[in-house]
Formats: structure tokens, C-alpha cells, sequence
């Protein structure tokens, strides 16, 4: 049944589920029936192929920037600060 279940979900995934798995795949690596789901899908769907094309790019770019934040020395100490108070 499980088997059963698996070829269902590869070759019935709609765009809401494929739209989710391409967003999850910037997260974790997707198993094997999540994979082809998402492959197959996105053949048939020109959407999803390119909703994946752009959170590509937004990944490329996020990693090309690596934005930190810029707290100053007074706002990290003020942080830290309460940080502990909340913690006693």
C-alpha cells in the first residue's frame, strides 16, 4: 500500500504541493519520491518551473550577499543584557 501511495503522490502533485516541496528543497534535501514529484510536475507546468527559476535566484543572492545585521556595541550589550534577565 505504501508503494501505492508513493506513484500517487509522484504523479498527482498539484502546484500548491510542488510550489511547497521547491520552497522545502531551499531547506532540507527533498526524498526521492518528493524529488520526482516536483520533476514531473514541473514538465507539464511552466508556473512552477518558473516559481523554482526564481527562488533560485533569491538563493543565489542571499548567499552572495550573507546580509548581517549592524547592532552597535550599545545595542549588542542592551540585548545581551536582557537576554540574561530573562533567563534567571
Amino acid at each position: 500500500m505504501r508503494y501505492l501511495r508513493t506513484i500517487r503522490f509522484v504523479l498527482a502533485g498539484t502546484c500548491a504541493e510542488v510550489s511547497r516541496l521547491i520552497s522545502d528543497e531551499c531547506d532540507r534535501p527533498l526524498q526521492p519520491a518528493e524529488r520526482w514529484s516536483s520533476r514531473l510536475h514541473r514538465i507539464n507546468c511552466k508556473s512552477c518551473r518558473r516559481f523554482r527559476v526564481q527562488v533560485q535566484h533569491i538563493q543565489a543572492a542571499v548567499k552572495e550577499r550573507r546580509l548581517e545585521p549592524a547592532l552597535s556595541a550599545d545595542a549588542k550589550q542592551r540585548i545581551a543584557q536582557r537576554l540574561s534577565d530573562v533567563s534567571k
